[in-house]
């Protein structure tokens, strides 16, 4: 997964009872909201994986997930990623 794709799913788990829009997340990571849904579908695959249930934006635009996610396995695995499952930006690989 891509830097900004691991920091929404990490928002995600410790923001448990804030409710996120994609227009917001689209203006904090001052991206499109096009963009924004494929870092959801990046963070699904990643999901998928865990056999985890998807995080979907309903029709309101607002992020929803299921009651029966799993954040703490969710976020032991995202700490357990390795270099060859992150996707560094240019200016990580350069450092």
């Amino acid at each position: 997964m891509k830097k900004r794709s691991t920091e929404i799913l990490q928002r995600l788990i410790k923001n448990q009872s804030k409710k996120y829009s994609i227009s917001k997340l689209a203006k904090d990571y001052h991206v499109t909201q096009r963009t924004l849904r494929n870092d959801l579908a990046e963070i699904n695959d990643f999901l998928e994986d865990l056999h985890m249930p998807e995080i979907y934006f309903d029709k309101d635009g607002i992020l929803e997930i299921k009651p029966d996610f799993d954040r703490s396995l969710v976020e032991e695995k995202l700490y357990e990623m390795d270099m060859y499952s992150y996707k560094m930006s240019s200016d990580e690989r350069k450092d």
